[in-house]
């Protein structure tokens, strides 16, 4: 038998379709510039606000906000350009933490960035998870999953050393990881964003929802990351 759904209301706004099995996130402290641009006025953040958290301050926006850090891949440049010492040289990696090793090998012509590039991507098992760019000469390595899922490890392929001893393409053995934006909906019958003065201010979201089955209409500001994030933790959306 299906178990019936019933929609929660809070403060006159619908956004849990279940109640049960929301899980409650930390408090945030929400930055002075956060804004509820569907509301009036703005400085009143409604529940149901979705917000992330900023690149470097700390301190949460909407969600959607140009500054919120978004999710990331796993990610390495190496620390010295591409250049002939890479010919006929090897890249090896594994893409899962229990194996196996994958290897490529580099052609006798792969002696620029470019061609590098051009050698791991065409090659199968590097293409099925990882990424390589060019960043001006240096060779960029990122895994296709961008969140904390994304993984790769990079062994002890003669590349590394395409510089000698001392000038380490890569660091042998390193693992990378990639990482999730930090995102939470607002569970407070609201917030407002002016403190007595009438002054916009940092303020503290006490309630926030992790984790839950959302009603999707009702959620602002949701980003596409920001959903994404929501439903490795095991969200559901309707």
């Amino acid at each position: 038998m299906t178990p019936k759904v019933q929609k929660v209301t809070i403060a006159g706004r619908e956004f849990l379709l279940d109640r049960t099995g929301a899980e409650p996130g930390p408090g945030v402290t929400l930055n002075s510039a956060t804004r509820d641009s569907g509301n009036t006025p703005t400085t009143q953040l409604r529940p149901a606000l979705v917000v992330g958290k900023h690149a470097s301050n700390g301190t949460f926006y909407e969600a959607d906000h140009a500054s919120v850090k978004k999710s990331a891949p796993a990610t390495v440049t190496s620390t010295i350009d591409i250049g002939a010492g890479a010919a006929s040289k090897t890249f090896k990696f594994l893409t899962d933490p229990a194996g196996p090793e994958f290897t490529v090998t580099l052609g006798a012509g792969d002696n620029t960035t470019a061609l590098v590039v051009t050698a791991l991507n065409a090659n199968a098992q590097f293409a099925a998870a990882l990424f390589a760019k060019a960043s001006a000469s240096t060779l960029v390595i990122e895994s296709r999953n961008v969140s904390s899922e994304g993984y790769f490890k990079i062994t002890n392929g003669t590349l590394n050393d395409q510089g000698g001893a001392d000038q380490d393409t890569f660091v042998d053995n390193v693992e990378y990881r990639g990482t999730d934006g930090e995102y939470y909906v607002l569970d407070e019958p609201f917030v407002d964003m002016l403190d007595d003065a009438g002054t916009a201010s940092d303020q503290v979201a006490g309630k926030t929802i992790r984790r839950g089955n959302f009603d999707t209409s009702q959620l602002l500001k949701l980003s596409e990351d920001a959903k994404k994030v929501f439903l490795r933790r095991g969200s559901y959306f309707d």
